[in-house]
């Protein structure tokens, strides 16, 4: 790409995110650049001043005191809000920052919680969360929170593959609990067959709780004092790439799960705006387990941001579905600014 390509794409990028609202990846496509060529171009963009974020808040200690209110109003135990640069804010610096964030967090929680059980969800957020964790002893119990279904190519870091990670960064006097299902789906159910392809999913989880390992995991996924998950909307490239695949494996589509009033997923688990339990394609613990567990006493902690998941985001605070949140300055600001 010459200079001048450079500068006109720079422009239409601007041009189309910025004044119609593109997504990224309509975007990348309709130029004709890698996402790794939009984040540059963008970055080039604020450096040279083509535009600017403005971020209207009040003074800092009135506008924390504001976001405490938000959080408490959805009935959060606490919120860790990452102010993160302008420069660094695509998607992958999100995610490496709220990764960090997450991952002192979770280290201070295995010192207080020796031998207890830390359950784990998967994405890029945990992903970064687990490869930020310093390596040393813990002496913790791992399980992951769903039984996911994957193979034979794996596009994405699921529960099972986080935990295997954990294990390395948390040394081996911890324990660890996690089984990898090989894709059990019937694969290609006509869309008005998805009603039924729902109940096939009912008897394959019916059959699978018989097993006696299964049993065992889902025994130890729900003694879990402290959860760690993520979430993603119907819209994320993410879960077009990876998690799509596997749902329609299942018989299931994106057009079915939002004829359903789905927003997005909550650990795996597909939610509504109102944050109700609409689908669960695989064994673990959905929103109702994760509830189950806030009335216990356990910490549920929702580790996610960026715009396009404050939709999902919010559905899971309504829904009372965690009790803490590590997020950034803008995805709380799109939360504040809504109504419980």
């Amino acid at each position: 790409m010459t200079k001048d390509e450079r500068q006109e794409a720079m422009i239409q990028l601007v041009r189309l995110r910025f004044l119609e609202g593109k997504q990224i990846s309509d975007i990348a496509k309709q130029l004709h650049i890698t996402r790794v060529t939009y984040s540059k171009l963008l970055r080039r963009a604020f450096q040279i001043k083509l535009v600017e974020h403005k971020v209207n808040l009040p003074d800092t200690a009135r506008a924390q005191s504001q976001l405490r209110e938000a959080f408490e109003a959805y009935g959060l135990r606490g919120a860790l809000v990452i102010d993160i640069p302008v420069g660094q804010r695509d998607i992958a610096q999100l995610r490496l920052k709220i990764g960090e964030a997450a991952a002192g967090y979770c280290d201070e929680l295995m010192q207080d919680y020796s031998r207890q059980v830390f359950a784990f969800g998967g994405g890029g957020h945990l992903r970064e969360m687990a490869i930020a964790l310093a390596r040393k002893e813990r002496g913790v119990i791992l399980v992951p929170t769903i039984i996911p279904e994957r193979g034979p190519r794996l596009l994405h870091t699921d529960s099972y593959a986080l935990i295997s990670l954990l294990l390395a960064k948390c040394g081996w006097e911890s324990e660890c609990y996690g089984m990898l299902l090989a894709p059990m789906g019937k694969g290609n159910v006509r869309k008005k067959d998805a009603d039924k392809a729902l109940e096939n999913l009912k008897k394959e989880h019916a059959a699978l709780i018989k097993n006696k390992a299964v049993k065992i995991l889902l025994s130890k996924m729900r003694d879990a004092k402290v959860v760690f998950i993520s979430c993603g909307p119907l819209s994320h490239d993410d879960f077009i790439g990876s998690t799509r695949k596997a749902i329609e494996a299942k018989g299931l589509s994106i057009e079915f799960l939002k004829s359903k009033g789905v927003v997005g997923d909550l650990n795996y688990s597909f939610i509504n705006s109102s944050g109700g339990h609409v689908v669960s394609p695989w064994l673990g613990l959905n929103g109702d387990e994760l509830k189950r567990l806030i009335s216990r006493g356990s910490e549920v902690v929702l580790v996610s941001g960026g715009n396009e998941k404050s939709a999902v985001i919010r559905a899971a605070l309504k829904g009372g579905m965690v009790t803490r949140i590590i997020t950034d300055l803008g995805t709380s600001q799109l939360l504040l600014d809504s109504k419980v």
